[in-house]
Parts: structure tokens; sequence; C-alpha cells
């Protein structure tokens, strides 16, 4: 257990979501790739975005919630992954406040 785990309501699935993202940015985000971006480079967006997609994470703060949102961004920071997951999230986030609420997205 890592010294996080209980604090601010992070448990075991958190801490599994947590290294999960970690080790997908690892493996899909090397530092080339931030480098890349700040010499000039165009990284090729859409494989960023299909791989963010189908881990899921653009569905996080509707499925689950914001905390685990929150930790998925977290690792996509540190990654200095290139893309739109973070208002990507934030209008899925929207949309199913909006539709929970009985209201169409446009009123």
């Amino acid at each position: 257990m890592t010294p996080s785990a209980g604090r601010l309501g992070i448990g075991g699935e958190q801490e599994a979501l947590h290294d999960a993202a970690r080790g997908w940015c690892d493996r899909h985000l090397p530092l080339t790739v931030a480098r890349s971006c700040l010499d000039g480079g165009q990284p090729d967006l859409a494989v960023v975005g299909k791989g963010i997609v189908a881990q899921g994470w653009v569905g996080l703060p509707a499925e689950f919630g914001l905390l685990e949102a929150a930790i998925v961004v977290e690792e996509l920071g540190r990654a200095c992954a290139p893309g739109s997951a973070l208002p990507s999230m934030a209008a899925v986030a929207l949309l199913h406040r909006l539709g929970s609420e009985g209201r169409g997205v446009v009123d």
C-alpha cells in the first residue's frame, strides 16, 4: 500500500487505475514525443486520442467520477501527452450531467 492509499478517498481501485495509466503512458508516450513537440514536431494526435479512447478514459468522469478522471489526467500531464484528453473528459462530464438532469443538451 502506498502512502496515499486511504487518504482523500484513494483506495485500491484508484491505485490500480493510477498504475495502469502510468504504465500506458510509459509505453505509448515516451519523453521523445514531448521533446519532439517542443522541437516543433507534430505528434500523431490520432494515435494518442485513439489510445486514450480505447482505454476508456474519456468516459471516466461520467462512468466513475472526477477523482478517477483526475488520476488519469495527472499521469497524462506527467507524460506531457499531446492532444485534447482533458477538454474531451470535461465535455463528457458536462453532457452526462445535462443528460442525467432530464434536460437536453440544448435548452
